[in-house]
């Protein structure tokens, strides 16, 4: 590589944008009936009619023909890094498994944190962790 090449490289590098210093975490969540959301580091609600009262939290409304999804069922975030869960005292509850780990039934206002795969039901509907 000669002196020029060098040189070059150096003002095609400081040329470019800097990156983010800390680009947030981003999640998928992939329901069952083939949909998926993408999720970053803010902290969300997932539920029938979760209530749209402000832009600081994600809202994620799923369909439920069971009824067994409540209408703010289960709050989500990230704490360094980590996604986590918490159920939001429903009458049928949140249920998270880990991959190759058992089915856990969450504790109301708990938080559970994941690694990504991991399957989490709230009522009938199920979504898996990416």
């Amino acid at each position: 590589m000669s002196l020029f090449d060098i040189a070059e490289a150096q003002t095609v590098a400081e040329a470019k944008p800097a990156r983010r210093a800390n680009a947030g975490v981003r999640f998928v969540l992939k329901f069952v009936d083939g949909s998926s959301v993408t999720v970053d580091d803010r902290p969300g609600i997932i539920g029938v009619k979760p209530v749209q009262d402000s832009d600081q939290v994600f809202r994620i409304c799923v369909e439920d023909d069971t009824d067994t999804v409540a209408p703010e069922h289960l709050e989500f975030g990230v704490e360094n890094g980590v996604f986590w869960v918490q159920d939001l005292k429903t009458v049928t509850g949140t249920m998270v498994a880990e991959p190759e780990a058992p089915v856990i039934q969450c504790i109301p206002y708990e938080k559970y944190f994941l690694v990504r795969g991991s399957r989490v039901n709230i009522g009938e509907v199920t979504f898996t962790l990416h």
